[in-house]
């Protein structure tokens, strides 16, 4: 099934679903016993279950080659595939992506806390301090009973740390912007898309020390403990309460004073009001709700920033990770920093820490994906 998706995502470069000619449904078809149209109904369901669709319709305007190929590149689609079905030379697929790429960065929003060191070699420092760059706390617990647990026991966090964490997500914002807007500046791409992940990383570092306060103002809001929420509502109110608080983490400025606590605790209470009146209509009557020793914990790094929509790891990652081959765990932890709290490695970094050149760790990372990829796909069944 991997082989099949892989095969129609090039073939999706040139055209239609998944293309009629030559590295389309055809040859898939033929060696599994299946009619063109069967292999499309296979790929489109899939790809229908998956949260960035590779086979969503490119938007009036965009780029459409660069479009195409970003997405295909992005699953582990060698560049020669693409290009074969496209009509046009691997390089031009490569260059194509790589252009996109830089667009969607230059096309996120100004960040909202921009100003001097900020985004300069000057605000470099901050990404060598202990609590920016060395490993994070310990992960919590990863059953909701327990996590529970974990996070009413949370104390308040290092006020240093925090700081820094959050003026470091700041500069890496602030320099990945410059980076994309640069013109001469498209080889390094990679190194701003290397700082978004890493921003994120280091927000959800930043939030996970104040689960404590997103417990309360969920129970607060619904005027009963989490326990009694019933699985679903605690993870539909827990999602909306984390993405009201990283908005606010993003527009929070900690030189001017005050603690993150204070701008988690405002956005997540006004996000648990909406989600009580949502919840309103459904939480009366019928047998009490209750949480499932084996429950999952929450998870914290979803719906934080805009980017992650087409950078960050697939959702699951952490856990799919587990189950590929050593070199591909290996490479795929240190790309997207899975590694206790170590921050994500750029192409060129990862080629110094494998002894590798720039165009082998691209291979590497595409044979990963691909293997992430058939792990997704059997995971749906």
């Amino acid at each position: 099934v991997g082989d099949l998706a892989e095969q129609a995502l090039a073939g999706r470069a040139g055209g239609g679903l998944v293309g009629r000619g030559r590295g389309g449904a055809g040859a898939p078809a033929g060696r599994r016993g299946r009619s063109r149209e069967g292999v499309r109904a296979v790929v489109r369901r899939l790809d229908e279950r998956a949260e960035r669709p590779a086979f969503a319709p490119v938007r009036a305007g965009q780029d459409r080659l660069g479009e195409l190929s970003r997405r295909a590149l992005a699953r582990g689609v060698e560049p020669g595939a693409v290009a074969q079905r496209a009509g046009v030379s691997s390089a031009s697929v490569s260059g194509a992506a790589l252009r996109r790429r830089a667009r969607l960065i230059a096309d996120l929003p100004p960040p909202p806390v921009d100003r001097a060191p900020l985004g300069t070699p000057a605000g470099d420092e901050l990404l060598g301090r202990p609590g920016v760059r060395g490993p994070g706390e310990t992960e919590p617990p990863t059953t909701l009973p327990e996590w529970l647990a974990w996070a009413r026991a949370l104390g308040q966090p290092d006020a240093a740390i925090e700081r820094d964490r959050l003026l470091a997500m700041h500069h890496l914002r602030c320099r990945a912007a410059r980076t994309a807007l640069d013109p001469g500046a498209v080889s390094r791409i990679d190194e701003a898309e290397r700082d978004l992940r890493w921003a994120t990383q280091l927000k959800v570092r930043v939030l996970r020390t104040q689960a404590r306060v997103l417990v309360q103002a969920l129970e607060s809001a619904a005027e009963r403990p989490a326990e009694a929420m019933g699985e679903r509502a605690f993870d539909g109110g827990m999602r909306l309460l984390t993405h009201a608080s990283g908005e606010a983490l993003s527009r929070f400025d900690p030189t001017h004073g005050g603690r993150a606590a204070a701008a988690v605790t405002l956005a997540a209470g006004r996000a648990g009001v909406r989600w009580s009146v949502a919840l309103a209509p459904v939480r009366t009557g019928g047998a009490a709700r209750r949480l499932a020793p084996d429950a999952p914990a929450p998870v914290l790094d979803l719906e934080l920033d805009p980017w992650q929509s087409w950078l960050g790891p697939p959702a699951g990652l952490a856990e799919l990770i587990k189950t590929l081959p050593a070199r591909d765990r290996e490479l795929l932890g240190m790309r997207h920093g899975l590694r206790h709290g170590l921050p994500p490695l750029g192409a060129a970094e990862l080629g110094e820490r494998l002894g590798l050149s720039r165009g082998h760790v691209a291979r590497a990372e595409r044979r990963a994906l691909r293997s992430l990829v058939r792990a997704r796909l059997r995971g749906h069944g």
